[in-house]
């Protein structure tokens, strides 16, 4: 009985450690790429929040969407009123876990690719969401990075007809952040 109540005891414990060690960043990246035949179109945004949890491996991002910056304020100004409706849908966001996290893999400064799984809401529209990242440590931070498809018309962003030829159907999401241990 005492053997089992110390190993409780070690359990809870160890996952208290383990719980205390989160990731966060207020500044991470994120971007969207177009490529269709009339134009491309690149809209960043360096305002994103995330949280990672190192016990578990969940990851929470919130996205602000009026925050995308584009190479033309015009852009800007569709993206917002035309497309993502952005007062009415004023953050994307994204919670989600590493598939088979392991939290040694952060013991090490070698670069480890892993597989996300997750929830992804973008125009008030949910869809599942599968991609690879790249996890580097570097001191007590790390960083995480990845570029994966998304299909604009599954998060129900409508793109009128007479746009098709500058709007792709599918954009390249990049996504770098550089983790910060967080330390109450």
């Amino acid at each position: 009985m005492k053997y089992s109540l110390f190993t409780l005891i070690l359990l809870i414990a160890g996952s208290g450690f383990l719980a205390g060690q989160s990731y966060f960043a207020t500044d991470a990246y994120i971007s969207f790429f177009s490529e269709a035949p009339l134009e491309d179109i690149l809209a960043e945004n360096n305002k994103v929040t995330t949280t990672f949890d190192i016990a578990t491996g969940e990851l929470n991002y919130a996205v602000p969407i009026k925050d995308f910056e584009f190479r033309k304020s015009l852009m800007k100004t569709h993206f917002n009123e035309n497309y993502m409706e952005s007062e009415k849908f004023p953050k994307a966001s994204f919670k989600g876990v590493i598939r088979d996290w392991d939290p040694t893999l952060l013991d090490d400064e070698n670069v480890h690719s892993v597989i996300v799984e997750g929830d992804m809401t973008i125009h008030g529209t949910m869809n599942p969401v599968t991609y690879t990242a790249t996890l580097i440590k570097k001191g007590q931070e790390f960083v995480a990075e990845s570029t994966f498809p998304i299909s604009v018309a599954e998060y129900g962003v409508k793109v009128p007809t007479l746009l098709i030829k500058k709007i792709a159907e599918e954009v390249q999401v990049t996504i770098k952040v550089e983790y910060n241990l967080y330390t109450p």
